[in-house]
């Protein structure tokens, strides 16, 4: 008899207990700061995006405007998250009528007013000096389609401040782009109806409906490339998460 009662005791005594505890272990769980991202915010005014489309007779050299930018990124896992969007219609190649014709038949800028490039996984090595180089992986988005794309970028992190570099190449005709190689006379003319102004309006016209045969002549003079190199610079800030015992991906661990 006396053991039972030893033994209710006991029992009635630990389950005191943990009603006493629990109450405490869940404030102290609620109290635990959660890991959170480190975001990169880029600048528009202080970003260059310039892109090179080859050809046989000459050579397209032009800019876009970058219209926002932010990146997101987990410091545990170096997966990211965000978007980096472009404004197509701020293709820029000095030349009136080129622009007209890559911006209304080939960029398509009325239907896809923007190219949306979402982050998904960001790796990278920094040195003491603070200059990084690695990796950027994530989703292109253009003319409506999404295509997957790995970015090797380097630059220099100091303190909250980023400045980044990167130079990769667009398959443009195969990602759903209309290709200026096969652009028919009419789309051409349709294209630059009202950027053509006087006699440049007639000659125009003229070399429009003669492209077709000009197209053959060897060794190709008029065709350009399928693929399109674009070279980005960009300054952003950095806004830190605040748990850095957690982190892993040394391309954004902030200085000490």
């Amino acid at each position: 008899m006396r053991k039972a009662t030893t033994l209710r005791r006991f029992v009635f005594a630990v389950t005191v207990a943990t009603l006493l505890v629990q109450p405490i272990w869940i404030c102290d769980a609620q109290s635990i700061p959660q890991v959170q991202n480190d975001v990169v915010q880029l600048d528009p005014a202080h970003t260059n995006i310039d892109f090179t489309l080859l050809g046989n007779l000459h050579t397209t050299h032009g800019r876009f405007t970058l219209k926002s930018g932010i990146i997101r990124i987990d410091p545990g896992t170096a997966n990211a998250a965000g978007e980096i969007a472009i404004a197509t219609a701020s293709e820029d190649s000095s030349e009136h009528l080129r622009d007209a014709i890559i911006k209304n038949a080939v960029l398509d800028t009325e239907h896809y007013p923007e190219i949306i490039f979402t982050p998904q996984r960001i790796q990278g090595i920094r040195d003491s000096q603070g200059n990084f180089y690695g990796q950027i992986t994530g989703l292109m988005q253009v003319h409506g389609g999404l295509h997957q794309i790995t970015v090797q970028v380097q630059g220099r992190l100091f303190a909250d401040e980023i400045t980044a570099d990167c130079n990769f190449l667009v398959p443009y005709v195969e990602w759903g782009v209309e290709s200026p190689n096969v652009l028919s006379p009419t789309e051409i003319i349709n294209s630059t109806r009202g950027s053509e102004t006087g006699p440049v309006s007639g000659m125009f016209s003229i070399f429009a409906y003669m492209l077709p045969v000009l197209r053959k002549i060897p060794p190709n003079l008029f065709h350009v490339s399928d693929l399109v190199q674009v070279k980005v610079h960009t300054y952003g800030h950095v806004i830190w998460a605040p748990a850095p015992e957690a982190r892993k991906v040394a391309i954004i661990v902030p200085p000490r």
